[in-house]
């Protein structure tokens, strides 16, 4: 069984954080919640059994076997010599089992190729760092929605595989509140489950008043969230029968090609026309037929010049579903964007 999500209904809802660090990061405050802040740089059901072996292995794959990076409750959930850093603790959905870490080795020497580098503070205690599982980009793909793969970060849709300085690695993200537990909310800055819902309605814009982080592309400055490439219904979707006003889209620049579902996106407004973009610099671009079918909605909003998708008239609004996505929504060509989603506050 594959975990898909839709925009307009549930597919299959398999229960659906944020954090990664290089170290360097500084030190962030506790949260409001009483919970941690991220710094950046059950027993197994069949209910939960993925249709797929561990690459080089003939071990299940499955999202709570209690292997890294598996979901968890508490300890007894994963096997030695992982840890439940449940989302009770941490804040990360749904929880991950792992273990605290002080370099990559540590790690490696406990999987191959996990690294060091999800950081954690809660107040009154020190800085903890744990490993997190290793994955691979791609294949390549722009949909907004299809299948994760159950090798790539357990097929969790509240982890996404990312670029870090010391190779990929899935990093835990939140999606909706849907993917936090108990009642808590998905907190579109920190990527953490908290107690307190966040207003998302700054994603997306050009709003320096922003719930997310702030993203430099060209001349002008987007507030996003980073969200799990083809999980549906993401960017603080609030669920069926709800308009969507944001989409989880593919980062463009030199390695745009190269990533796809399961890995990291950005959060960027849905749109039908241009007037719908919030924000000047902000235009409409049109998804292609079968995303358009999955948002309920005809385009993103990118920074691009205004006119292909004019509100008024036939002047390209007709054509939204003709073609496919465009690729000047990020210019990721820099340092600062490239990594722009695993570096954002914490």
């Amino acid at each position: 069984m594959t975990s898909l999500r839709a925009f307009g209904c549930t597919v299959l809802l398999s229960a659906v954080g944020y954090g990664c660090s290089s170290g360097d990061s500084p030190a962030p405050s506790p949260n409001a919640d009483g919970g941690v802040d991220v710094t950046t740089d059950d027993d197994t059901s069949s209910k939960d059994a993925l249709d797929a072996k561990d690459a080089g292995s003939d071990t299940l794959v499955t999202p709570r076997d209690g292997n890294l990076g598996a979901r968890c409750e508490s300890d007894a959930d994963c096997h030695a010599p992982w840890t439940c850093f449940s989302e009770n603790a941490t804040g990360l959905a749904q929880g991950v089992c792992s273990t605290t870490c002080t370099k990559d080795d540590e790690c490696g020497a406990l999987h191959p190729d996990a690294l060091c580098g999800f950081s954690f503070f809660r107040p009154g205690e020190p800085k903890k760092t744990i490993c997190f599982e290793p994955c691979r980009a791609g294949p390549a793909s722009t949909a907004l929605q299809e299948p994760l793969d159950p090798k790539k970060c357990h097929g969790r849709p509240e982890q996404a595989c990312l670029s870090t300085s010391s190779g990929f690695g899935c990093r835990h993200v939140c999606n909706l509140d849907a993917d936090c537990t108990g009642g808590r909310h998905c907190a579109p800055d920190r990527q953490l489950c908290v107690k307190t819902a966040t207003d998302w309605s700054s994603i997306g814009t050009e709003s320096l008043d922003c719930t997310g982080y702030l993203l430099g592309v060209g001349s002008a400055t987007i507030c996003t969230s980073v969200c799990t490439r083809g999980t549906g219904p993401a960017c603080g979707w609030a669920g069926p029968s709800t308009r969507v006003e944001r989409v989880c889209t593919h980062r463009t620049g030199t390695l745009a090609g190269a990533f796809g579902a399961g890995d990291l996106g950005d959060c960027l407004a849905a749109c039908d026309c241009d007037d719908d973009c919030p924000g000047p610099d902000l235009a409409c671009k049109p998804l292609d037929v079968a995303d358009a079918k999955v948002a309920g909605r005809k385009g993103w909003c990118v920074v691009a010049k205004r006119g292909a998708m004019a509100c008024s008239g036939d002047a390209g609004a007709s054509d939204a579903g003709d073609a496919g996505p465009s690729d000047a929504a990020l210019d990721t060509s820099s340092d600062a964007t490239t990594d722009a989603g695993a570096d954002a506050p914490g």
